[in-house]
C-alpha cells in the first residue's frame, strides 16, 4: 500500500469532516466485521470506506464523528528475515518511522505500549501532528499472528479526540484472529 495513497485518503476524509458537525453517539450498537482471517467489533455508525488494498484489508469511518480506521494484514513471508523484520520489536520502529514521515512535518510518536490483543502480542502507540492546519490524533498498532502482522490505524482530529479515544482503543482490543 502506498503511503501517499493513505495520506490522500486521510486528507479527503478530514476535509469532508470539516464540513459536518460532530455527532458522536453514546452507547452505540456494535457489529462484528469479519475478514477472511480476523474479526473486529465496530460501532454501527462506521461505514465501509471502500478502496481496500487487498481482500483482507478494511477501511471504515464516519465523517460526522471524525473517526476512521484501517487494518491491513502483512504476510510475514513477504518480509526480509535476514534483517529480522519478521520480529515485532524490529518491525514496529521502522513501520512507525515510515508512516510518520508521510507527513510534513513528520508525526510525533508517543511511548510504545506492549499489549496482548487476545492471545496475540502487539505493540501500540499514539501519534499526533498537523496536516493542512488540522491537528490529528492517531492510535497505531501492529499485532503479530503466526503468519501475519496486522497494521492498525485509527484517527480523529484533536477536537474529537476526547469523544473518540475510548472507541479507538476498544476497536483495537476487539481484534480476534479467525484463521491465519
Amino acid at each position: 500500500m502506498s503511503h501517499s495513497f493513505r495520506l490522500i485518503s486521510i486528507v479527503m476524509m478530514i476535509g469532508l469532516a470539516a464540513c459536518k458537525p460532530s455527532a458522536m453517539a453514546q452507547n452505540q450498537t456494535k457489529k462484528t466485521i469479519v475478514g477472511n482471517m480476523y474479526s473486529l467489533e465496530l460501532p454501527e455508525s462506521l461505514a465501509d470506506q471502500g478502496e481496500h488494498f487487498d481482500n483482507n484489508a478494511i477501511r471504515y469511518g464516519n465523517v460526522s464523528e471524525v473517526l476512521f480506521l484501517e487494518l491491513v494484514p502483512v504476510p510475514l513471508a513477504d518480509l526480509d528475515t535476514t534483517r529480522g523484520l519478521h520480529q515485532l520489536p524490529v518491525y514496529f520502529p521502522g513501520f512507525l518511522r515510515s508512516f510518520s514521515q508521510t507527513y510534513d512535518p513528520p508525526l510525533e510518536v508517543g511511548v510504545t505500549r506492549t499489549l496482548m490483543i487476545g492471545p496475540l502480542p502487539a505493540l501500540a502507540t499514539t501519534m499526533v501532528g498537523s496536516f493542512r492546519g488540522q491537528e490529528l490524533y492517531f492510535e497505531v498498532a501492529v499485532i503479530q499472528s503466526p503468519d501475519h502482522f496486522f497494521q492498525y490505524f485509527s484517527w480523529t482530529d484533536e477536537a474529537h479526540k476526547s469523544e473518540n479515544y475510548k472507541d479507538m482503543r476498544k476497536i483495537l482490543s476487539s481484534f480476534r484472529l479467525v484463521s491465519d
